[in-house]
Parts: C-alpha cells; structure tokens; sequence
C-alpha cells in the first residue's frame, strides 16, 4: 500500500520498488504491506534485511516473521525513521515463504532536516553592566531571526526555559512557509562570569 492507500501487487520474478520520499531526521513514515494466503495450507514467512548496507538501520518491518493460515491475510509495517541527514538507495528487504517463493523489495529514501534558518546559532553580548536593584542600567538585547525556507509547514519550539539574567519572548507555533518570525533576547547579567 503506498502512502495514499493504494494497493500496489509485489511480483516474485522482479525487485519490487518501495520508495518513502523526503522524511525530515527523526520523524516516521510507514508504508503498510500484505501477505494474502490463498493456498490451501498455512505458511511461515521471514523478513530480511540486508543490514550491511548504508542506511539499512533507518528502516524495520514489523513482524518480521510468523504465520498465515489459509485463507487469510497477515498485514506488516515498514517503517523509515531516519535518525540524521541521509540518502538511501535500493536497500534490500526480502521476504521468504517456507516451501515458497521469494519477493525481493528495493527500499528507498531521504533523511532530510527541515529547512529553518537562523539569522545565528550562537550570539556573544559582549562586555555588559551587571544588573543591580536600584540601579537604571540598560539590558543588552538582540534579535533571532527565524525563516522557514521549506515547501511546508515547520513546527517550532524552544527548549530553553528563561532565567533572571537571559530571557526571551517566543510562544510555540507552527511556521508557513517563507515565514518569518523575530524572537527577541533580553540579557541582563546578575554577576560577573567569563
């Protein structure tokens, strides 16, 4: 089945093409394949995995062995889950009936991370006042600039939690694209550190 539910029939006699796109690092895709027995007996099959290749790691089936009784079918996940920027090509799956045949799948995707530029990843304030009740001394402060450059929507977050001496003004949200948004940084330091 393809990722718009369309069922696609596997052939024993060519290598079957599976290939899951563009999946940003991290996120998962699943395409959802079936064994229909209609024999007149129960049959054992095995999945395999050519786990030499590059990038075989991204991919799992699930369940990777088992049992279909006659006239019945057994459903199975193939799931993709890239876990950094990666291209993979023509990874060999095979699936084995006991006493059967053999289907041969070539896997295919793209690891890809999301496309969300920052205007810096790291900013140094440079030499500042420290911060005293009483005192009227400016905070320095700058401004993060976030562009979503994808095709699609990115969700974004912070996982910094503000402190007394670096704060900023930013709420969860969803990007569209060609999106911008200016998070800006108040840094006001209570004591003097290197």
């Amino acid at each position: 089945e393809d990722s718009t539910g369309f069922r696609i029939e596997f052939s024993d006699r060519v290598s079957n093409q599976i290939n899951f796109g563009e999946i940003e690092v991290s996120e998962i895709a699943i395409r959802q394949l079936f064994i229909v027995n209609s024999g007149k007996f129960n049959f054992d099959y095995t999945w395999e995995m050519n786990e030499t290749q590059a990038g075989s790691s991204a991919f799992t089936i699930q369940p990777q062995r088992g049992n279909v009784p006659h006239g019945q079918t057994q459903q199975f996940s193939l799931i993709f889950c890239p876990h950094k920027r990666m291209s993979v090509k023509d990874c060999e799956l095979q699936l084995k009936v006991n006493n059967g045949q053999t289907y041969q799948v070539s896997v295919s995707g793209l690891g890809v991370t999301p496309g969300l530029h920052l205007s810096f990843q790291t900013y140094n304030f440079g030499n500042c006042f420290i911060h005293k009740a009483g005192f009227d001394l400016p905070p320095k402060h700058v401004v993060l600039h976030m562009r979503n450059k994808d095709k699609k929507e990115i969700s974004v977050s912070c996982q910094y939690e503000p402190t007394s001496h670096l704060t900023y003004r930013f709420a969860a949200r969803v990007m569209a694209p060609n999106a911008v948004v200016n998070v800006p940084f108040t840094f006001s330091p209570r004591r003097a550190m290197k």
